[in-house]
């Protein structure tokens, strides 16, 4: 095995030995249980965009989400990983989100979980475009708010001129409200991997760095995801 290989197996450990809970009282506050926070990475301003796990399904965590999108007066919602049957059978678990949904200001997606997927990249460009057209605050979440939404949001963030060190620290934020991943630790440097990883392999194993990070995002977002630059340009406007 080599250097390379030992390295991504040692990763693989480092995760899939993470831990968590469903009980409320293991952590230190609804929004850390709900994984819900403001992305303000780059130029996003303060009260546009939103994450956090799914605020209308039957979990644990659910009734915390839904009641810190309402004390946020989430707006329009990007559902990357609902289905219309389920979508459908998860109305009943909050009322704000069927209120939001109700209006049309939500649009959910379905979408796989690999980001370098057609599917993936197309359905995300859609739901984007939902955002030019509907209005702030926006709240993007999957069933965790972890990992579709985790690269949801570093790629905006990236767009809105966020540096790698705070796309990568957003993304790694959710593990440590699952998980208590604390910096410094090797779990940390293996979940920081994923997402730094993820825009080399954007960038055709290319390095990515603060130089080329945003138009790393641009090219995803109009050679993949197929938006145009003005749609970008819109996007930017939007969350700024």
């Amino acid at each position: 095995m080599g250097l390379i290989e030992k390295g991504a197996y040692r990763d693989e450990l480092e995760i899939r030995h993470l831990v968590r809970t469903d009980v409320r009282d293991d952590y230190a506050s609804d929004e850390i249980f709900a994984n819900f926070r403001e992305v303000t990475i780059g130029e996003i301003a303060p009260g546009k965009l939103y994450r956090c796990s799914h605020p209308s399904i039957s979990d644990p965590r659910s009734p915390y989400a839904s009641a810190l999108i309402e004390q946020a007066g989430i707006r329009t919602v990007i559902n990357l990983s609902d289905s219309d049957e389920e979508l459908a059978s998860n109305w009943e678990y909050s009322e704000y989100y069927k209120a939001i949904g109700e209006a049309g200001n939500l649009i959910n997606l379905n979408m796989g979980v690999d980001p370098l997927a057609e599917d993936f990249a197309k359905k995300l460009g859609e739901g984007l475009r939902f955002m030019i057209s509907h209005e702030p605050p926006y709240l993007i979440h999957c069933v965790e708010g972890k990992d579709r939404a985790g690269i949801a949001s570093a790629l905006l963030g990236a767009i809105m001129n966020a540096k790698t060190d705070e796309i990568y620290a957003d993304y790694v934020k959710s593990y440590e409200n699952y998980y208590n991943v604390k910096q410094g630790t090797a779990a940390y440097d293996a979940v920081k991997k994923i997402i730094a990883d993820l825009f080399v392999l954007m960038n055709n194993g290319n390095p990515v760095d603060d130089v080329n990070v945003k138009s790393v995002a641009l090219d995803y977002l109009t050679k993949r995801a197929g938006l145009t630059y003005t749609e970008i340009a819109a996007i930017q406007d939007i969350l700024r």
